[in-house]
């Protein structure tokens, strides 16, 4: 049998919090402004389908000796070549576009790449719209034309590719397309992004192809990349984190997100712990513009500065995959600056001649972006309880709901989060969990205590602004109890009240709402705000108030 105890709403006295020395400490009175980067006001794009035409050289008509010439249908933007046995040696490709023919051009293997995958094709090249494509090749100063592959690509179109050529790119703010916006096509993305514990270092790229294309091409050569990267080279996505055209507009690269440490296949064996972002064209004799090195600087100070990594100085990291073309065998470890060009891990032009002689340019401007970071109130938090103990930094620093920031660490495990009014606290475990499952800053608000132990020594608790708190124990888990029922149960002594630890989240209910504890159950009316409390039996003479 359960007793009944009503109250008035009006009635309950404020809620106890319980103080935990220390837990709400002097906190930072200044938050530095920290680089941040801004989606572009695009809507959607439907996914574009790009089509990839993949033709044996050896089926294309001879037109000189050791030269194939093959016409994929419906035409292509970008081309690329796949052999079979030993790469050839020396690889050309040359195009036709409205009756006239390109120059020939050289077509070297990939030298980016997943780690583990082997090298089976050539890097692709724009071409813009083209109707023909003439390749051959040579191995051993023999003919091997008749080993290739030609893989053409024809990108589509998509309702914001003009769009996009118009979105102008803030200068502390660059302008990022996401995958929805330059209409990726999720259906062949078959790479399930995997992460690791945290981002140290930059990688600078250029995907060497042609600078002459206009911000209205970038979307189209963008999927073109990754439906190259992702079919013909078997990476099951694109390759780089992020693109920069000549317009200094960013695109989206890699599935699983901008803010955490996800591998990508941009640098062969050093794709772990490493944030790629490639330039669009080539920058082997040709510098990339102002603004693209203003917003490949941004988002390096971006991603560092909110990460907090010091751009300075130099990491250690090893080599995780080895090819003829690596500098680092499997397992060598590599000193290497925090901002680095391919090249300094592969034996490629990649970035460039040019783009590489920009290295310590840029460098010097992450570090003017990135100001003051070590005085964010989050990097300060972290660094008081313990880098060790919190573990590295997951997802950089953001801005959240309701006017503060936070940072995730330790593969999402635990979170300090930062409101002027409130300061900075840690929320960790399965009460971080919890409070992202129930709708995080928008609904709980801004924790106002770190993460902290009962004085019954039974369980941890965090309390946020949202007149809310999250209370956890092995036996019970972890569960919110939110306003007037949260009121309630403090008024009668909390988790020391006979109604103990909350055993379920605050859950609706015909006409209102119901907490679940330990001892028993509180609801409340919607209409009237009456509380009723259900105290479990247990065969003493239950207490009324």
């Amino acid at each position: 049998m359960k007793r009944v105890v009503s109250l008035s709403v009006l009635a309950i006295v404020a809620p106890l919090l319980v103080t935990i020395p220390g837990a709400n400490a002097a906190q930072p009175t200044r938050a530095p402004k920290l680089p941040s980067i801004q989606t572009a006001d695009l809507p959607a794009s439907p996914p574009v389908k790009a089509k990839a035409a993949t033709l044996a050289a050896k089926s294309g008509k001879t037109t000189a000796p050791g030269v194939r010439e093959v016409a994929p249908d419906g035409g292509f933007s970008m081309v690329g070549l796949k052999w079979s046995g030993a790469a050839p040696e020396v690889m050309e490709v040359r195009w036709r576009t409205d009756g006239t023919w390109s120059d020939w051009q050289e077509n070297e293997p990939a030298e980016g790449g997943r780690d583990g995958k082997p090298v089976v094709t050539t890097e692709p090249i724009w071409t813009g719209r083209a109707d023909r494509v003439q390749v051959r090749a040579t191995r051993a100063g023999a003919d091997a034309t008749d080993a290739l592959t030609v893989v053409a690509v024809d990108p589509g179109e998509s309702p914001n590719d003009s769009l996009i050529a118009s979105v102008n790119a803030v200068p502390d703010r660059p302008t990022l397309v996401t995958r929805a916006q330059w209409g990726a096509d999720e259906s062949i993305m078959n790479w399930t992004p995997e992460y690791v514990d945290d981002i140290k270092g930059v990688t600078i790229h250029h995907t060497a192809q042609t600078n002459n294309y206009t911000c209205a091409d970038s979307a189209a050569m963008v999927r073109s990349v990754y439906q190259f990267h992702t079919v013909a080279q078997g990476y099951g996505d694109i390759g780089y984190n992020v693109l920069v055209d000549k317009c200094g507009i960013f695109f989206e690269g890699r599935s699983g997100g901008q803010r955490y440490p996800v591998v990508a296949g941009h640098a062969y064996g050093f794709n772990r712990h490493t944030f790629g972002i490639s330039i669009i064209g080539d920058h082997t004799t040709t510098p990339p513009t102002d603004v693209t090195l203003e917003s490949v600087a941004t988002m390096a100070a971006w991603k560092m500065g909110n990460g907090y990594i010091d751009p300075a100085g130099t990491i250690t990291l090893t080599s995780g995959a080895g090819t003829d073309k690596a500098k680092y065998p499997i397992g060598k470890q590599a000193t290497l600056p925090k901002i680095f060009g391919h090249r300094d891990v592969v034996f490629t032009e990649c970035p460039g001649t040019t783009a590489y002689n920009k290295l310590d340019t840029i460098r010097a401007r992450v570090t003017a972006l990135m100001g003051d970071w070590q005085a964010s109130p989050i990097h300060q938090k972290w660094q008081a309880l313990g880098t060790t103990s919190i573990g590295p930094v997951y997802g950089v620093e953001q801005s959240e709901a309701g006017g503060g920031r936070s940072t995730e660490f330790k593969q999402g495990v635990s979170t300090i989060a930062y409101r002027s009014d409130v300061g900075a606290h840690l929320v960790s475990g399965a009460i971080n969990a919890k409070f992202r499952e129930l709708g995080g800053f928008a609904k709980l608000g801004y924790p106002t205590n770190d993460e902290s132990g009962t004085t019954d020594g039974q369980g941890r608790f965090n309390h946020f602004t949202g007149n809310a708190s999250i209370y956890y124990t092995p036996t019970t888990g972890a569960h919110a109890v939110l306003g007037p029922i949260r009121d309630t149960w403090n008024s009668l002594g909390a988790e020391k009240s006979f109604l103990g630890y909350p055993t379920t989240d605050e859950e609706t209910i015909d006409g209102g709402r119901r907490a679940n504890f330990q001892g028993g159950t509180v609801l409340i009316s919607n209409s009237t705000g009456k509380i009723t409390i259900y105290r479990k039996y247990t065969g003493t003479t239950a207490v009324r108030r």
